[in-house]
C-alpha cells in the first residue's frame, strides 16, 4: 500500500506523463489560436448552455480579474455575448454564439481524435481498466 508522499509522487509523475501525452504544455490548445484555460471556459459554456462568470471562476478556479480578460477577449472575436440574467438583474448570463459554438464543437473533435490516437492501439480491456482507473480516482479525489 502507497504511503501519501509515494501517492503525491505517482501523481505528479503521472501528471507530467499525461500533459506531455495531450499537449497541454503547448503555447496553444490542439492547434487553435485558444490556450488550454480559454477552451476549458468555451467548453463549460457549451456544457451548461450558458453561465455565470462567478460560476466558471468557482468552477474552474480560474482569478476573476484574469477571466473577465478572457471573455472580453471572447465578446471581441464574436465567441459569446453576454445578457442580464433573469435569475438576478445584477448579473450576466454568458453564452456561446453561433462562432462559438462552431469553434467549440472543433475542438471537442480534434480532442476526440487526439485521444483516440491515444487509445487506437489498446484493446477493449484495456480501455475498460483505464476507465476503471479514472472512476476510481475521481470518485475517492472528489470525497470532501
Amino acid at each position: 500500500m502507497a504511503d501519501k508522499k509515494e501517492t503525491v509522487d505517482r501523481i505528479r509523475r503521472f501528471n507530467r506523463f499525461y500533459m506531455a501525452c495531450i499537449r497541454v504544455m503547448d503555447r496553444t490548445y490542439l492547434d487553435s489560436e485558444y490556450s488550454v484555460t480559454e477552451s476549458r471556459i468555451l467548453y463549460e459554456l457549451y456544457e451548461n448552455g450558458g453561465c455565470s462568470a462567478k460560476y466558471i471562476a468557482g468552477k474552474l478556479n480560474i482569478d476573476k480579474s484574469y477571466l473577465s480578460r478572457i471573455l472580453k477577449k471572447f465578446i471581441e472575436k464574436g465567441l459569446i455575448k453576454r445578457a442580464v440574467s433573469k435569475e438576478d438583474s445584477r448579473s450576466f448570463s454568458i453564452r456561446l454564439t453561433d462562432k462559438g459554438k462552431k469553434l467549440i464543437y472543433e475542438l471537442n473533435e480534434r480532442s476526440d481524435k487526439q485521444i483516440g490516437e491515444l487509445l487506437a492501439e489498446l484493446t477493449n480491456g484495456e480501455c475498460g481498466e483505464i476507465c476503471s482507473a479514472m472512476d476510481i480516482i475521481t470518485s475517492h479525489l472528489s470525497r470532501k
